[in-house]
């Protein structure tokens, strides 16, 4: 199971090899974002890519017991990443590199913030969360907390 990202797969078949497998995993890319943990319970994949501060946290809250591989455990660097992607457009001059700038400072400012208050950042994302949720488990500040927890051990 996996988002479709080229690296995921590229580090699971790393981690198998230097297992002592053979390392060829079979990409299964389901169209919409799933519950990871339910096509591992279902039998549907035997392997998935899953981030730790949310499908490894909602599996345990649902009971399902997964067994986790970690990349650096297995021989294989890595770090957590969020990637920010701008247009060319909006980089090209001046104003937009500070307006890029402005908005990396306070995304880091916050992450620090939330690092160091996560009873107070889970009861606002909470709060924040509306309707149009990517994931009802944001509107429980007691999963937000123990994501920003494990996010904070990265």
């Amino acid at each position: 199971g996996s988002c479709g990202y080229p690296l995921e797969v590229a580090c699971l078949n790393s981690m198998i090899r230097n297992g002592g497998g053979e390392g060829k995993v079979k990409e299964v890319c389901p169209p919409l974002r799933v519950n990871t943990e339910t096509l591992l319970k279902s039998g549907d994949v035997d392997c998935a890519w899953v981030y730790r501060t949310w499908e490894v946290l909602r599996a345990e809250a649902e009971g399902v017991a997964l067994r986790e591989f970690r990349p650096a455990e297995c021989g294989v660097p890595f770090a957590y990443m969020n990637t920010v992607c701008v247009t060319r457009a909006l980089v090209e001059d001046r104003a937009g590199q500070d307006l890029v700038q402005r908005f990396l400072r306070a995304a880091g400012k916050g992450a620090e913030w939330a690092a160091v208050r996560p009873e107070e950042a889970s009861a606002l994302m909470a709060r924040m969360a509306g309707e149009e949720l990517l994931s009802r488990d944001l509107a429980h500040a007691a999963f937000n907390e123990k994501s920003l927890r494990l996010f904070a051990q990265l």
